[in-house]
């Protein structure tokens, strides 16, 4: 299983991949697994800082602290029907395990390119 970090206009997007081989090619082809964050543009927070999807919530939350993602906040906000947990992740953190997704993501705040 690997992490991978996204940016999707400007806010961090997580999701994990699951990487399988296929027997006929003998490649590594790529599923998504699980989307863990979702973008509320209108709301006003930090780079690292990100709005846990609301499906199968709780398992997500207990995910980041089991590998020490990031640090779960008790702000919580609410878009339609669904209640978002914000989640302050540490970026060093998920470099080790998508070190070129944290750096494009960070340029890409920058304003430039990685």
């Amino acid at each position: 299983m690997q992490r991978r970090t996204h940016f999707e206009s400007g806010f961090l997007s997580l999701q994990k991949q699951a990487f399988y081989r296929n027997d006929q090619e003998k490649d590594r082809e790529e599923e998504l697994y699980d989307i863990l964050t979702v973008s509320l543009p209108a709301e006003n927070i930090k780079i690292n800082e990100a709005f846990i999807s609301d499906f199968e919530c709780k398992y997500k939350l207990s995910f980041i602290r089991k590998y020490k993602l990031g640090e779960v906040l008790q702000r919580v906000e609410h878009s339609g029907f669904c209640d978002y947990r914000l989640v302050r992740f540490d970026l060093e953190k998920l470099a080790e395990y998508d070190r070129e997704g944290v750096k494009k993501f960070l340029a890409e705040q920058e304003g430039g390119h990685a």
